[in-house]
């Protein structure tokens, strides 16, 4: 049977490998990525700050704004190979699934994605897409958050502290105010 790390020799590992990867030159720009600075991952930086993209291929997903759906949308290829194929065969567009994100949805994927950053969520991004009183309301659901050391707020960033990196999916649950 395999023996799997615990949970604390997961947070040391991590630490050694930040350290390590720090002395070799390499920023932690993103949860799981280091780069030297200035080769940080593009494609992927695009799906972490909401920009549009086009998935390509067998049960891609792509992300687009638009007028129907003001809070983004995803449209999803086929699962299938079979299904791509016949779409490929024909000509015609493959998008099989369109998803309107609603308010709440299209915060909590852009918190989901902007935490991942190191360099974390500029609050005046947020108050420019969803409103100050969507930003009023997470600065006081992150309030508890900062003062127990998971996040930090400073010049007007809200950003995982170290500590908080590990647990970044549940305080980002926490973190959703309800409206």
């Amino acid at each position: 049977m395999l023996a799997l790390p615990t949970e604390d020799d997961i947070l040391r590992m991590m630490d050694i490998l930040e350290d390590k990867m720090g002395a070799a030159g390499y920023d932690h720009y993103e949860v799981s990525n280091f780069a030297r600075r200035g080769y940080a991952c593009r494609h992927n930086l695009a799906y972490w700050t909401l920009s549009p993209y086009i998935g390509l291929g067998v049960g891609a997903v792509s992300y687009v704004t638009e007028a129907k759906a003001p809070w983004g949308c995803h449209w999803e290829n086929p699962r299938s190979l079979e299904a791509y194929a016949r779409h490929a065969r024909r000509g015609t567009w493959a998008f099989t699934q369109r998803t309107p994100l609603s308010k709440r949805e299209a915060l909590m994927e852009s918190l989901l994605a902007g935490m991942r950053l190191s360099a974390g969520i500029p609050m005046d991004t947020l108050a420019k897409r969803f409103g100050r009183a969507v930003v009023t309301a997470l600065g006081s659901q992150a309030e508890p958050l900062v003062a127990n050391g998971w996040l930090s707020f400073q010049g007007g960033t809200l950003k995982a502290t170290h500590r908080g990196s590990a647990l970044l999916d549940t305080l980002i649950l926490e973190l959703i105010p309800d409206f």
